[in-house]
């Protein structure tokens, strides 16, 4: 509840008020639903609030959120973060600086349960640096996307010109990993540099940012075996179909780049299953610098020579 009640307070601190909040109740059992009567009843802009009459999970509960919104721009909101009073105002101001931008993401402050800073930033832990930025900044936020993806949606905005190529989301996606490749691959993706909300970090959060010790971070890799890889395959196989669908691509290269990411994606799940006949394979994907531009380069390159993925597939039958 007072995570809930801080949130909804940083909507009413923001220097450019929200024209409408949308909020989509997924079968909460707390006060929630008080919380937010009470709130929608003084607040200065119009509130809809929607339950679900089953629950959807996270995923398809934004989804619906963003279907019902009736603004230009759609800004994402967790229950338990805060926004900095300057936030709606700084997005806004980027969308009108250029036409062609369709997403913006910002970097954020870590808190935790009671908003104390923990000293690192939300780009940092996903290893968004200056270099990747300065990628993005040159209208190229696909080439980033495309190998991996920093965008958490507590901090994104988009154009509601783009939904009817975003919804449905899905169901192998999460929401924010959707949105943002697909939005970098139809149009510019603005970046800012500065933390517009608090990301609170606590128990009972689904996805947080909380920094990984050695041995976490061993047992998290230990996961990327052939399954991992095949299964994310088939995620970037559904964001290419629906772009291909929909006749979306900005240029053909775009098109096959994304092919080659399937491709890449289901070559290293075929190395995690092989012996020694994996290497003519690891060949081709270096030789064809699909290590670099899909993956961890010489990073992922040195865990399918050793067979890390195998190993650790083995370890755990």
């Amino acid at each position: 509840g007072d995570f809930l009640k801080q949130q909804l307070n940083s909507f009413l601190d923001q220097t450019l008020l929200p024209g409408e909040l949308v909020i989509c109740d997924d079968g909460s059992t707390d006060d929630s639903m008080l919380i937010i009567e009470e709130f929608s009843a003084h607040a200065p802009f119009p509130v809809q609030l929607h339950i679900n009459s089953q629950n959807l999970g996270s995923t398809k509960n934004f989804e619906k959120a963003i279907s019902l919104c009736t603004g230009d721009i759609i800004a994402l909101a967790d229950q338990d973060d805060v926004w900095y009073s300057h936030k709606l105002q700084a997005i806004v101001e980027a969308f009108v600086r250029d036409d062609e931008i369709g997403m913006v993401f910002s970097d954020a402050d870590i808190v935790d349960a009671d908003l104390k800073k923990m000293g690192y930033m939300l780009w940092q832990k996903y290893d968004f640096d200056r270099g990747k930025q300065k990628i993005m900044a040159k209208a190229d936020g696909f080439e980033v996307f495309i190998k991996n993806q920093y965008v958490t949606g507590a901090t994104m905005a988009f154009r509601s010109s783009l939904r009817a190529l975003l919804l449905p989301i899905s169901s192998r996606w999460v929401h924010d990993g959707w949105i943002s490749l697909l939005a970098s691959a139809v149009s510019k993706v603005s970046v800012i540099a500065e933390p517009l909300i608090m990301y609170r970090q606590h128990d009972g959060q689904q996805i947080g940012a909380t920094r990984r010790s050695v041995a976490q971070t061993i047992s998290v890799s230990s996961v990327k075996n052939s399954g991992y890889y095949r299964n994310l395959a088939y995620q970037y196989q559904d964001a290419l179909n629906r772009l291909d669908e929909r006749g979306a691509f900005r240029s053909p290269v775009q098109q096959q780049r994304m092919r080659e990411k399937v491709g890449h994606l289901l070559a290293r799940a075929e190395i995690n299953e092989l012996g020694w006949a994996r290497i003519p394979i690891i060949a081709r994907e270096l030789l064809n610098r699909h290590y670099h531009h899909y993956s961890g380069g010489f990073v992922s390159l040195t865990k399918d020579l050793l067979g890390i993925g195998r190993y650790n597939r083995a370890l755990s039958e």
